[in-house]
Order: C-alpha cells, then structure tokens, then sequence
C-alpha cells in the first residue's frame, strides 16, 4: 500500500511537469513505453497461414500509445504467420498530428487559438518517432516513413494548393473531400467545439498535414497490394484521411478504439465507429435474441460503471453517498416539480456532422432545452455537464458552464459542474425524463424509470430503448407534455439492456495481454502474457487473423 501511495506520488509530480521537459527526460533515459518483440523467447514456429494476405496498419503518429500496442502486437503474429504486413509511421514530417494539442503549445497559441510552431519544434517529435521506430522494427514489418515518400515535387504541388485555401474552405484530393476531418483535427487540437474560432495558420497546417498523407499513400498503395488496412477512430487528422482514401480505392479496412471496459477493442468495418455504431438498428442487431442471464450481466456491469471498477477509465472518481445533500446545497428543493435531467458530453469530442441529428452541436440542443425551461417554471432541469470536461486527455477550454445562455439562470434551472462529485445515477434515478445527446451514459439511463429523449448520435439512438424526435418541434412538445411516464409506452428499457450487452459484452474483443498502469491512466504489453497468447491454438491473435483475413465483421460470436 505505501509503495502504490508513493507511486501515485510520483505519477503527480511527473504530470505536473511540462509536456517538453517530460519528453526530454524519457529521451535522456532511453525511455519507451512500448515493448520489443525480439524479447520474446518464442521456441515454437509458427505455421504459415494458408491464406497469405497483404494486411497495411496506419499506425502514423507514434506517440500515440492504444495504437501502437494494439497494431504492433497484431503486426508480430501476422508476420511471423506469413502475410505481407506494413505501417506508416510519421519521421517528424507532419506540421500538425493527433500528437498536437493546445496545452503543449506555447499560451500565446491559446488566446490566439493558433499553432505557430510545428510538432517538431515543440520537441514532440523525436521521441515520438524514436520509441515508434524502435518499436516497429521489432515486428519485422516493412516500414514506410514520411519523409521517403514524399519528392521536393509532391511538396510544391502542395504548397501550391495551400496558396490558393480559404479559411474552412474544401479541400480536396483527386476528388476526396478532406474538409470535414481538418475542422475535426483542428478543434480536437484547440479543445474547442466551434470551428469559427480556428485559425487560417491552423487550418493550413492540417490541411498539408491532410495532403501529405493522400500523397503517401498514392505512393504506398501503388506498391503495396493491400487487402486489408487497420487503424484506430477513423477520423481527425490523419486517421479519417486514411478513410476516405480506402474508401476511395475500396480497400477493405477496420477501425478500432479502446472499449469502455478494461483490455478491450471494439471495431468497425470500412466506416469509423463514431458513424457505424449510431446508424445500426435494433432489427440489425437482433436485440431481442439475448437471454435474461444475458441482460442481468448487462445491468450488473452498469451498475459498476458509477466507480469504474471495470473500465479502462472512470470519470466521476469517488461520487458521493449523499449526493441529494450536495445537490441542495447548490439551489435544489424537493417539490412537487417535474424534473428533467440533461447530460452532456465534452464539446468538442468527435465533431462529426450527422445528417439526421435535429441539432448542428450539442450547445445549440442546450440551448433550445433552455430556453424551454426558462418559460416553463412549472417544471424543473437539471444540466449534468460531463466530468471530462476537466480529466480527459485533454481538458476542453470550452465550458458548458461558461455558455452564455447558462448565466444568471431561473431558480428551476440547476447546473451541476464537471468537478462536482454529484452522482450521475443518483440524478437519473429522481429524474422525470432524461435528456442526452450523445453521450455514452445513455446506456447507464436503461436502468431508472425516467424515459429517455436522445437528439443527437448517442450510440443507444435508434436501438428503440429511446425515444429519437423528428424534429425540434416534435422535441419541444416532449418536453410540454403534462405526463412524461406516458412516453415509456413508446420505447422499451430491455432494448436498451440489450444494446448495453452488445456494446459493451459481445462487441468489444478482449486482449489478455495488455497490462492496466495503477494509476489506470495508461497501459503496456505484458511479454510474458503475449507470449502464452501467441502459442496458444486458440487465441485472440488466431481469431484477429481469422477475421481480418476473411475481411468479416470483428464480433465475438
């Protein structure tokens, strides 16, 4: 216990560091943070597999820790299988990357929403593309670089094109419009959901970051005869490039991204996860084909996801007991009011347009809600604005707190912070009708007895465990009725269970060898676990090679 304590110590002295100077450190130490495969004491070889495929990860951004793990440990097996494996990983070539972020860049660059030095002259690079390279040799895999793909011509060409770009202007490439996850990459990086304040310096480094991509993979494809591409999101900058190229080329591919619960991937066929998972309907996924032990499962793994006991993460870290206290302490008042409850999400997260939301952005519903509310004193809103907002990888400079619309708010209007360790699942076990709209929690709803209202891309949309308006009128007269319990004849809860135990039991793949840190902040590849997992007839590496070469959906059966 005092060694775990010191540890976490430890943990905090080194986060409050700044990010370069932590860089330089681990430079110094020869630190990495991932494994070398050439450790492995494999006695046993491999038989080849009798289909030899060509398989390509996109693996690019080097620091990013999920996907090298994951894409490195899959590369090993596929390898020594047989198959014709490459990556792609980024030689500090890129003026903009996933490995970007606003609280690396100098405070300047905040006021002035902008990115006035390139990754690699804020020091991100060198361990970042040091640590992949390493790492990546270790596979055998054939590796691509950046830097060796592209000409002095391929940079002018270009060059030439961002002459002639417009601030949020379309860009294009050879037909593929890149518009869409340059503002995505670019509010990720600023931790920002409105795209009117990214900067024409910003814009510009994404959209040569977007194009020197396309201009890699003309290259890497004319070589490469792939089958299959994998890589993580499916979108920013450079992932959902990677997308619309294989989309273009129609070249079979998956994303992936860690799933909620601990050592597990969920992934998605030819489309990000962030698009696929919303628009799949309940028919689709033969929701009502899951056994009641099944569903006990479910709610039972819900119910822990209040403390995280399960999870790679938890949000709401120590909720209260008496989270009703807290709660009046704040301007609630026990009465006779209707209570609705709102959960938000961050505000920048994966912003993606979806063509059937009723709403532009999440603030735009919230402000709608509001307003409703704000005339309606006979009934009462709760606002829950979402925890990671403030303990996310990257702590969102736009508030919902600080929306103007939010200030100076009616006594039936309560707005509970992110910091606030007021239990969600207590506001949604006294709330009347719960509201979301693209939140995970969603899901957790299924469990109280307050219908739920979804009006953007929550997961759970769709699956007929919500009620999904048409319409913004057909919302407002919702929140209008006189008696919510009555919208519970227009959905089903048990669907949603049922969602909760496709999403979160049979979709997500478990990996054995991955090694959660103490601090449940990070984790590694355990050598010794990968090694028993790599012998074994009947691993997760086997049925990963099965799926991948058969280019079928990636589900347990």
């Amino acid at each position: 216990m005092i060694t775990f304590i010191s540890r976490l110590k430890l943990t905090k002295i080194w986060l409050f560091l700044p990010y370069n100077l932590r860089n330089l450190i681990k430079n110094f130490l020869g630190y990495s943070p991932y494994p070398d495969f050439k450790k492995l004491k494999i006695s046993l070889k491999k038989t080849k597999a009798d289909q030899q495929k060509n398989f390509h990860f996109g693996t690019i951004v080097g620091s990013h820790r999920a996907s090298n793990l994951l894409d490195s440990s899959l590369a090993k097996y596929l390898v020594d299988r047989g198959h014709s494996v490459s990556v792609l990983i980024c030689d500090e070539n890129l003026p903009a990357c996933l490995n970007s972020s606003i609280w690396k860049s100098k405070k300047k660059d905040r006021l002035e929403n902008t990115l006035s030095e390139s990754p690699k002259k804020q020091n991100l690079c060198k361990v970042c593309f040091k640590n992949s390279e390493e790492l990546w040799k270790s596979t055998n895999a054939k590796i691509y670089k950046i830097s060796d793909l592209l000409t002095k011509a391929d940079h002018k060409e270009i060059n030439e094109k961002i002459k002639k770009l417009k601030l949020l202007g379309d860009v294009f490439y050879k037909e593929i419009s890149l518009k869409e996850d340059i503002i995505a990459g670019c509010l990720r990086y600023l931790c920002l959901g409105d795209e009117n304040k990214i900067s024409e310096e910003l814009y510009e480094r994404y959209a040569i970051s977007s194009l020197r991509i396309c201009f890699c993979y003309e290259k890497i494809l004319s070589i490469e005869s792939v089958d299959t591409g994998v890589w993580v999101h499916g979108i920013y900058v450079p992932h959902g490039i990677l997308n619309k190229i294989f989309k273009k080329k129609q070249i079979n591919f998956y994303n992936y991204n860690t799933s909620y619960r601990e050592n597990r991937f969920y992934f998605t066929k030819n489309d990000t996860y962030h698009k696929i998972l919303p628009s799949e309907s309940f028919e689709q996924l033969s929701l009502d084909c899951f056994t009641e032990s099944e569903l006990n499962q479910a709610k039972e793994y819900l119910v822990s996801r209040e403390k995280g006991s399960q999870d790679w993460q938890q949000f709401n870290n120590e909720p209260l007991k008496d989270s009703l206290k807290e709660l009046k302490k704040i301007g609630f008042k026990e009465d006779k009011k209707d209570l609705a409850v709102l959960f938000t999400n961050v505000v920048w997260d994966a912003r993606l347009h979806f063509k059937e939301n009723l709403y532009d952005d999440m603030v735009d519903w919230i402000k709608d809600t509001v307003d409703f509310f704000k005339t309606s004193a006979r009934k009462k809103l709760i606002i829950r604005v979402h925890p990671g907002e403030l303990i996310s990888h990257s702590v969102s400079r736009e508030k919902v707190a600080d929306l103007d619309f939010l200030q100076n708010l009616p006594e039936n209007i309560i707005l509970v912070p992110p910091e606030s360790k007021i239990s969600s699942y207590f506001l949604a076990s006294i709330s009347k009708l719960n509201l979301v709209y693209a939140t995970k929690m969603s899901m957790e709803l299924c469990l109280y007895d307050a219908p739920i209202i979804c009006c953007g891309d929550a997961w759970v949309k769709g699956k007929n465990a919500t009620i999904d308006p048409s319409s913004k009128k057909e919302f407002l007269e919702i929140l209008n009725l006189e008696n919510w319990a009555s919208l519970n004849n227009k959905m089903n809860k048990k669907n949603g269970l049922s969602y909760s135990h496709y999403i979160f039991e049979k979709k997500p793949i478990y990996f054995p060898y991955f090694k959660v840190a103490q601090d449940r902040k990070s984790f590694s590849v355990d050598l010794s676990n990968y090694e028993k997992v790599y012998l074994s007839k009947e691993s997760v590496l086997n049925f990963m090679e099965r799926k991948l070469t058969n280019k079928e959906e990636i589900i347990n059966s």
